[in-house]
């Protein structure tokens, strides 16, 4: 991850955007997942973006940790809120999950 978080946000869609013409039938039917899986309901649309960013930072999906937090933020997800949900990474990632929440949160930091 470099220091310019918005590079990689543009980098990582540049790559999204080859592979979905590459592949689109695949990547108009994971889009499809991806609307339904944020939809508002139960849970708002924000808090499901940081859940999906948390769980990027158990896996060290620095991609992931990006795009969601980066849609986490368009949603009105706030910091607090992340922090907690960090907590629980560490918990079921150890070490690794520690190493990747503090790249979460200077990420989530440097988004505008």
């Amino acid at each position: 991850m470099s220091e310019d978080v918005s590079k990689d946000l543009q980098a990582l869609q540049q790559r999204m955007a080859a592979l979905s013409k590459a592949m689109p039938g695949v990547l108009g039917g994971f889009k499809k997942l991806s609307d339904e899986a944020t939809k508002s309901g139960s849970l708002s649309p924000g808090l499901k973006e940081l859940v999906a960013a948390t769980l990027g930072v158990a896996r060290g999906c620095e991609d992931c940790i990006v795009f969601h937090l980066s849609a986490a933020k368009r949603h009105g997800a706030d910091r607090n809120q992340l922090v907690e949900l960090l907590g629980i990474a560490v918990e079921m990632g150890g070490g690794p999950a520690l190493v990747y929440s503090a790249k979460a949160l200077k990420v989530f930091d440097a988004l505008a």
